[in-house]
Parts: C-alpha cells; sequence; structure tokens
C-alpha cells in the first residue's frame, strides 16, 4: 500500500481478512465506514509498517482485529477505530511507535522492540508481556502483569479506572498524572511486584461512590520528586508487602492496615528524606526500616 489514501464506502463497507503481508510502504489514510457504518480488517497474518517516519493511520471508522503480528519499523501506526487483539504479536523497530485507541486485549499479548506502544484506552482481559504505555482514557477489565510485564502511567489526560482488576507480578510506573478510580464499579488492585510512584501525583478512589481497594504485597516506592504522592481517602491500602517512601512523603488519607508489613524511610541527609503520613493512628507491628536496611522492631 503505497502513496494513497483508501476509502471504504458504506453503507456496503468492505472486509479484510490478511492471512499473509500487508505492507504500509508511506504514510496514508484508510478511511473506514465512508459514508456510513463500519470497515472490517481482521489481520491472522502480518500488518507492517514498513516506510517513511509520519504516521500510517487506520481511522474510526476502521474495526482492526488481529490475531497475528502487527510489525511497526519507520514512524507511527495509529489505530483508531478499536477493535481486538488475541494472543497478538506487536513489535516495533528503529523507534516505531503503535497507538491504540479505545482498544481491547485479551488472553497474551506480546510486546517487543525498541519503540514504544500506546494505548488511549484500552480493556483487557489477559495478561501484557513486555511494556505498554497507558497515555490516558478509560481502562477496564481484568489485567494481569507477570514478572516481565511494565505498564507505564504517563503523562497525557483523563486516566479513569473503571472496575479494572490489576494483578501486578511486574512493574507499573506511575509518573505526572492523576488517577481516577470510577465507582461504583471501582478499581481492585493487587500488587505483587513494584508499583513505582515516580512523580507527586494522587490516586483518586472511589470516583462516584464507594472505595478502591489497593492490596500491596510487594513493594509500594515512592522514588521520585520531594512533594506528596497521595492515596486519597477513598483509597483502602492494606500493606503486608513493604510501603517505601524514599524521597518526599507518601500520604495515605484513606482507611489503612500496616500490619505485619514493612515500612521503609530513605534517609539522605538530615534534611533530605522520606515521610509517611498517614490519617490517624495506625498499629504498626511489622518492620521498620532505613535505605540501609538497620532494622528499627516497633510493638506500637
Amino acid at each position: 500500500w503505497t502513496n494513497c489514501t483508501i476509502y471504504s464506502h458504506g453503507p456496503n463497507n468492505a472486509q479484510i481478512y490478511n492471512y499473509g503481508l500487508w505492507n504500509a510502504q508511506s504514510d496514508d489514510t484508510f478511511l473506514g465506514g465512508y459514508g456510513g457504518g463500519t470497515t472490517l480488517f481482521d489481520n491472522f497474518g502480518t500488518f507492517r509498517k514498513s516506510g517513511n517516519t509520519g504516521a500510517t493511520t487506520l481511522d474510526t471508522g476502521v474495526v482492526f482485529n488481529n490475531t497475528g503480528t502487527v510489525n511497526v519499523g519507520s514512524g507511527t501506526l495509529d489505530i483508531n477505530g478499536g477493535g481486538t487483539s488475541t494472543n497478538g504479536n506487536i513489535i516495533t523497530t528503529n523507534s516505531g511507535i503503535i497507538n491504540f485507541s479505545s482498544y481491547t486485549f485479551t488472553n497474551t499479548n506480546t510486546f517487543t522492540g525498541t519503540g514504544s506502544f500506546v494505548a488511549g484506552g484500552a480493556t483487557f482481559g489477559g495478561s501484557i508481556v513486555g511494556t505498554l504505555n497507558w497515555d490516558g482514557g478509560n481502562v477496564a477489565g481484568v489485567l494481569t502483569l507477570p514478572t516481565n510485564g511494565v505498564l507505564n502511567i504517563v503523562a497525557g489526560g483523563g486516566y479513569t479506572i473503571d472496575g479494572l482488576v490489576l494483578t501486578n507480578r511486574g512493574t507499573v510506573n506511575w509518573t505526572n498524572t492523576t488517577i481516577y478510580s470510577q465507582g461504583p464499579s471501582n478499581a481492585q488492585i493487587y500488587n505483587y511486584g513494584l508499583w513505582n510512584a515516580q512523580s507527586d501525583n494522587s490516586f483518586t478512589g472511589g470516583y462516584g461512590g464507594g472505595s478502591t481497594l489497593f492490596d500491596n504485597f510487594g513493594t509500594f516506592l515512592k522514588s521520585g520528586n520531594t512533594g506528596t504522592t497521595t492515596l486519597d481517602g477513598g483509597v483502602v491500602f492494606n500493606n503486608t508487602g513493604t510501603l517505601n517512601a524514599q524521597f518526599g512523603n507518601i500520604s495515605l488519607q484513606g482507611t489503612h492496615n500496616l500490619t505485619n508489613g514493612t515500612v521503609n524511610f530513605g534517609i539522605s541527609s538530615l534534611t533530605n528524606y522520606g515521610t509517611i503520613t498517614l490519617a490517624g493512628a495506625a498499629s504498626l507491628t511489622g518492620t521498620i526500616t532505613d535505605r540501609k536496611s538497620t532494622r528499627l522492631n516497633s510493638s506500637h
């Protein structure tokens, strides 16, 4: 596909079943549902963007379903019409970018390569292997991050987790954005890996009613900035893992239980250290450590 726009004219829209290679060799647009309806593109083979450094676009009228391979070796592929990737193999090379808008990922999807994968809103029904960036929109469904899975929550806009059940055994990096957990179907987060708060932001639980559950069995780390990372009054935070404030302050404003967990503070100097603020009194029956792992056992 080279140097032309494709129009799929409605209401009798095209249906494309790709078992071989669809090779986008330039920066062009596929306009689905031109005149009404939507166009179906089922990829069982390979959809490749191989040429030019701009964007190849499947517009909002193209429903793109992938059970094969999507490979961007140059520029950007924008998938704007939604669809589902089931057991997909998604690859970028040469700093390529794939943008998914309002997309569904089911079973296990594998993201590999030197570029990036960005989801502006997504529904999950399985696992992510590799690294996926979330830069805005609603996220829902059931998501498991295995030990080699990474979810980057990065600056964008409109970050809402709508009933998401997230089990993290890998890494979640949270940077430069507020997270809203939408009620009444609030999120449930089970963190067995690393939740890394890299800046000063807020997690707003029960946004619209109810409360959000955050069970920390692994490590909740504040690693960046000297201000405050806040879990507001709508977040129920239970810690049997490690709550680690290396810089600035972690503020737990909702119901919390720190029994049998570890609380760790980074101490760099007399004026540079991590702090934790709790809403009301707390029973501390676990372990407190500093960055150098000096143990201070506390029973009150």
